[in-house]
């Protein structure tokens, strides 16, 4: 089987997980409520601006405490709480076919995706 075949295949296999087929499900819901998908869309901004910071070397302690106070008040909101825990569920999955990127980059380092 060739590589495209193979990714391909786990690409369907993800896809069919009870993980992602929940954060589906989830997602949908979530975002039909305009209150809760501006929330979240919020949080993901200050997730970026935070990291951004991160990479400049311009964090500091208090702007990692005011995110995780920020994620610990949209979490109160039980449907929001649930799609934040389902969507990490997922990011873990795709943490997988990072690794497997990096290690065909090890062996093809001209391999990108």
């Amino acid at each position: 089987m060739d590589l495209v075949s193979k990714a391909t295949e786990i690409g369907k296999e993800l896809a069919q997980s009870s993980e992602f087929i929940e954060y589906k499900k989830l997602y949908n819901s979530v975002y039909k409520d305009e209150k809760n998908k501006d929330m979240i869309d919020d949080f993901r901004k200050k997730v970026l601006d935070y990291e951004i910071k991160k990479q400049e070397n311009k964090a500091t302690d208090e702007d990692f405490k005011n995110l995780q106070n920020l994620q610990n008040v949209i979490s109160l909101n039980p449907e929001v709480g649930k799609f934040l825990f389902s969507e990490a569920g997922c990011l873990n999955q795709r943490g997988l076919l990072s690794n497997a990127q990096l290690t065909l980059q090890s062996f093809f380092p001209h391999f990108s995706a």
